[in-house]
């Protein structure tokens, strides 16, 4: 005879559960936010094809950010940014000029770290500009972060010249 299974009203909350596990059910998410700069750690492409090491270790050093860089690839970034897992975190991107980023390896990420409370934009402050096609122009950078350490990480680009030097430089 087939196995009866207790099947309960959809109309009833689920149970909490004990507190020593983590919830079952989904949750919001949300960027986790810091003024001490000094506790932000970059996380940066593996690939050094895909963005200069050199120019996020020189932010890192300018901007006196956790000397800690967490290297992958993938939008994993985007993920553990909106996650809000401690430490805080940030992730740049200074692509080399002859460099054409794919539109899929930002616009999904984007839309997770802005509806968790973050923002993405180019090292300048503006939106990314996912109008151009299949290639995302970030010939000034990406900056993502939670809000209060991504106006201080776009203020300390802008003071220090990072952006203006790095058109200049390709």
């Amino acid at each position: 005879s087939p196995s009866s299974s207790s099947s309960s009203s959809s109309s009833s909350p689920p149970p909490t559960p004990p507190p020593h596990l983590p919830c079952p059910w989904p949750s919001r998410i949300q960027v986790l936010d810091t003024a001490a700069m000094n506790h932000v750690r970059v996380m940066e492409s593996f690939e050094a094809r895909h963005s200069r090491h050199a120019v996020s270790a020189a932010i890192r050093t300018a901007v006196q950010l956790d000397s800690q860089t967490l290297r992958m690839d993938s939008q994993a970034k985007y993920g553990i940014l909106a996650r809000g897992l401690g430490p805080a975190c940030t992730f740049l991107r200074f692509p080399p000029k002859d460099y054409k980023e794919k539109i899929w390896d930002h616009c999904a990420g984007v839309v997770i770290v802005e509806e968790a409370g973050g923002k993405v934009t180019d090292g300048i402050g503006r939106p990314l500009d996912f109008s151009k096609g299949r290639h995302v122009p970030l010939t000034k950078g990406l900056v993502a972060a939670a809000p209060h350490v991504h106006a201080q990480l776009v203020a300390a680009l802008e003071e220090k010249g990072v952006v203006a030097a790095l058109a200049a430089s390709g």
